[in-house]
């Protein structure tokens, strides 16, 4: 009997092992020692984006296209029953947990 031929085995594709950048692990640091510092900066920054957010849209809303209104309208109203109360609400929360030294 013949010896078969070896075909050539079909090679799973394994993902590549990322190294982790010289740059990752800087930018990572930083972002744990800025929490150390202050562990609610997050927080605080998304409730103030929102706030302003909020304030652009009021200061636009007259002079926007007819075509815009609506979607301005529901973002306005979706930022200050939902969002915003909800940023207040994290942020509160935060700072029971992180009082300030």
């Amino acid at each position: 009997m013949a010896k078969k031929s070896k075909k050539a085995k079909a090679k799973t594709a394994k993902p590549k092992k990322r190294t982790v950048t010289a740059k990752a692990k800087k930018s990572t640091a930083k972002k744990r020692s800025a929490a150390r510092r202050d562990p609610c900066a997050a927080e605080r920054a998304n409730l103030k984006r929102d706030q302003d957010r909020a304030a652009e849209i009021r200061d636009f809303l007259p002079e926007a296209p007819a075509s815009q209104r609506p979607r301005l309208q529901a973002e306005l109203k979706r930022l200050e029953q939902q969002t915003i109360p909800g940023d207040i609400r994290k942020l509160d929360a935060c700072e029971r947990l992180h009082p300030s030294r």
